[in-house]
């Protein structure tokens, strides 16, 4: 039973983690694509 708890709470964890990577990546990616409009249209 606590077994289950714990790869439950691990799975949260992890889950939460891909989420802000995934936050991260998207922030980025449209960072650089605001950037490269910028540069483009100067």
């Amino acid at each position: 039973m606590l077994f289950i708890f714990f790869l439950v709470r691990k799975i949260i964890i992890n889950s939460k983690t891909a989420f802000r990577l995934l936050l991260f990546v998207t922030v980025i990616i449209g960072d650089l694509r605001g950037v490269l409009e910028n540069i483009y249209f100067l």
